[in-house]
């Protein structure tokens, strides 16, 4: 049963529909609730919002199961746990103004205590699970405790994610919330790049620029990168030789892959539609295994390695575009261009004597030359010559038939060809040897 295009359509629709939906629960709920009018935490306030996140950063909702990954500006509620791993960083904002950096490997829970003051102010808490925290600036109505224990905490570093956030705030600059991306992971398929790279914490573009050898930038690439989700861009080299991917953030990452330089791209010969619907191209001589392939990937035929003739075949239809696709041993493919093969050659083609054979000649009769017919408008000129490139033609005779009975005026090798007047396209040149 086939489906209408209507229905394709409301199922694409529809699958588009539930992954936009999952995606959201799982990472940005606080957001779907507040679009469909709903507050599921009117009784957790929030304390404050996660403002920096520096790889691998995790908050536990109150009455949760598990920790999920954490966005920039994220809020953290009444009971909720933030966690950073072993080397993460994240820097969170308090209602209040104060501003904590929970250094790598740290686990904390917020809260709050007693009654708001006379103008609504809470007492907030933080709780520090494991690992330790550090203030950017006076804590105003925020207590860190350990153990239910009050403890001092000491100040940030300068150079900190938490020092520059609170100058950016104090100062009215902006704030630099980009998320480092680990380095590129690269999935080699054939010639094709599958560049990967995983960005935690945040909803991001990347601009990965790629360069050659020298230095030069060959191509730039953009990657969109979900929260703890791989993004993955496509990328194929033109020629042989090293390449570095850099990507564009706050810390550069660069990468490398070489091309052997033994691979060279292949390519249809001059006149790759041979008389005869057979096809050439220039082959790399080094590969382990050749295979014709369709516009679509499916393989038609496969070739012995350096073989540059394609002989027709009953799996090759036309019309069809073609490659020619070649696998090396160290796991890279090239490939020729796709060609169109819709309009083969209508050319004659050679059927008698055998090329590379012999003929005897009849003294009264002579010798008959044959080729196929082309169709009710059959028109032919015949050509005999001492040479394959037919600079010493010694005979030239036309036909309105597939073939020919001459006497020719020499003996030993010659060679023929047939024009069709009508088109005209050439045959292939035939050697034979006259005795």
């Amino acid at each position: 049963m086939r489906l209408k295009r209507s229905e394709i359509g409301m199922i694409a629709f529809g699958g588009l529909l539930f992954m936009t939906s999952f995606y959201l629960f799982m990472f940005d709920t606080d957001r779907v609730f507040r679009w469909i009018g709903l507050d599921r935490y009117e009784k957790r306030p929030k304390i404050a919002e996660v403002e920096v996140i520096r790889n691998m950063v995790r908050r536990k909702e109150f009455e949760m199961p598990e920790f999920r990954n954490v966005q920039v500006r994220q809020d953290v509620r009444v009971k909720d746990s933030v966690m950073t791993g072993t080397d993460s960083v994240a820097v969170l904002h308090f209602i209040d103004g104060s501003v904590v950096e929970l250094v790598a490997d740290s686990l904390v829970q917020l809260d709050t205590t007693g009654s708001p003051d006379a103008l609504g102010n809470f007492q907030l808490l933080m709780d520090v699970k494991k690992g330790e925290v550090r203030t950017a600036g006076a804590m105003k109505s925020l207590k860190v405790t350990r153990d239910r224990k009050v403890i001092e905490v000491k100040p940030v570093s300068k150079d900190s994610e938490g020092a520059k956030f609170a100058s950016a705030i104090a100062e009215s600059k902006p704030v630099e919330r980009a998320v480092d991306c680990e380095a590129p992971a690269i999935d080699r398929k054939g010639n094709q790049m599958d560049i990967r790279m995983l960005c935690p914490g945040i909803i991001a573009e990347r601009s990965v620029r790629i360069f050659d050898s020298s230095g030069a930038l060959v191509a730039t690439k953009t990657v969109s990168i979900a929260p703890n989700l791989p993004g993955k861009i496509a990328w194929a080299p033109v020629k042989p030789g090293a390449y570095t991917f850099q990507v564009d953030q706050s810390k550069p990452v660069k990468t490398s892959i070489i091309v052997p330089e033994r691979i060279m791209k292949l390519s249809w010969a001059q006149e790759p539609l041979r008389c005869g619907r057979s096809l050439a191209y220039v082959p790399s001589g080094k590969a382990l295994k050749v295979t014709l392939e369709a516009e679509d990937g499916k393989v038609l035929l496969s070739l012995p390695a350096g073989n540059g003739v394609i002989e027709p075949g009953d799996a090759i239809a036309t019309p069809v575009k073609l490659k020619v696709v070649e696998s090396f041993d160290d796991g890279f493919k090239w490939e020729t261009t796709l060609l169109d093969v819709a309009k083969w050659r209508q050319c004659p083609i050679l059927t008698f004597p055998a090329d590379g054979g012999s003929e005897k000649v009849h003294a009264v009769l002579g010798t008959m030359f044959t080729w196929t017919s082309i169709g009710a408008k059959d028109h032919f000129q015949f050509e005999l010559a001492e040479d394959p490139l037919f600079t010493k033609v010694i005979l030239t005779q036309e036909s309105r038939m597939n073939l020919i009975r001459i006497r020719p005026p020499l003996r030993g090798p010659v060679y023929w060809r047939v024009k069709d007047l009508e088109t005209g396209e050439l045959s292939n040149v035939s050697k034979v040897v006259l005795r």
